[in-house]
């Protein structure tokens, strides 16, 4: 933010959501104005992941990245699970760990995708060990793409909100977060 003679750069910060403000306060006493760079808007709810994976720890770790970053979070351990907890919580993304113990990933994508509430879902297929033609075959049937398991720290709330702005839904991270925090 470039500041004028006078200025003082403010954020506003309201949970996971901050705002950079700028007060001008000039210089012939009288009362200082705000000016902002974007306008400000109350937070709308935070984006709704559903974390599909029986992997204790890969939810975990996706778990600490995330809900710190402003991200709503919800849990499914298998695929059963993952239908029920999507049709009720109806999520902005769904993060579907491939290999399950109860049915394969494609079989839930399938059932999501043709449900009569699954129309808008995005998905994007988890796997450690995803061949190409995995890929392929996965983005086929419906996901929007794959994230590598282990997931990197580092850029996965970057690589999360990457995702859901293209799938035109704005996102704000924190500041200090995973993923560097600036607005995907």
């Amino acid at each position: 933010m470039s500041k004028s003679p006078g200025a003082l750069s403010r954020m506003r910060s309201t949970g996971a959501f901050t705002w950079a403000r700028q007060v001008v306060e000039p210089s012939d006493g009288s009362q200082p104005t705000m000016s902002e760079q974007a306008p400000w808007v109350p937070p709308s709810k935070p984006p709704r992941i559903l974390i599909v994976d029986d992997q204790p720890m890969n939810v975990l770790l996706a778990q600490r990245v995330l809900v710190p970053a402003g991200f709503e979070v919800r849990v499914a351990r298998s695929g059963g699970e993952a239908l029920a907890v999507a049709q009720e919580s109806q999520p902005d993304l769904i993060l579907l760990d491939m290999h399950l113990p109860d049915m394969h990933g494609l079989e839930v994508l399938r059932r999501m995708l043709e449900s009569p509430w699954g129309g808008h879902l995005l998905v994007l297929a988890m796997s450690a060990h995803a061949t190409a033609e995995d890929e392929a075959l996965w983005r086929h049937a419906g996901c929007a793409g794959t994230i590598e398991k282990p997931i990197d720290v580092t850029t996965f709330t970057k690589e999360i909100s990457r995702w859901l702005a293209g799938a035109g839904r704005e996102i704000r991270l924190s500041p200090g977060t995973a993923g560097d925090g600036q607005e995907a």
